[in-house]
């Protein structure tokens, strides 16, 4: 029973680790030979928007097969800002703040690339 046991064990594991993956996108601005500043990183439910050394937890989910990092929840429901990768790896970076009527601002963008 105990190697049965442990067996089952090792399966689920690398089955959870697998699970929980990470796939790590870099952007840039559109200077091609600027470093990148962001980074936005797929994780599951620990996924995350890094910047200048700062951690934002985010909610990613992809639409459309664009991806999307949303964060700054502030317990409504709503996050206030996001990044939306559309399919020629321009990150749009989004401020869902009401100003003035309109629900989402496109304040900047970045050229984004997942790293293999």
């Amino acid at each position: 029973m105990p190697i049965a046991f442990a067996l089952i064990l090792l399966l689920f594991s690398s089955a959870a680790s697998a699970a929980e993956e990470k796939t790590i996108w870099s952007c840039r601005t559109s200077h091609p030979e600027a470093k990148p500043l962001i980074h936005l990183v797929e994780w599951g439910n620990r996924s995350y928007v890094k910047f200048a050394h700062m951690r934002f937890s985010a909610l990613h989910k992809s639409s459309d097969g664009m991806p999307g990092w949303y964060w700054h929840n502030d317990g409504s429901g709503y996050y206030r800002y996001a990044i939306v990768v559309d399919e020629e790896g321009t990150g749009w970076y989004h401020d869902f703040s009401m100003r003035g009527g309109e629900s989402s601002t496109t304040i900047d963008y970045f050229q984004c690339e997942k790293s293999e």
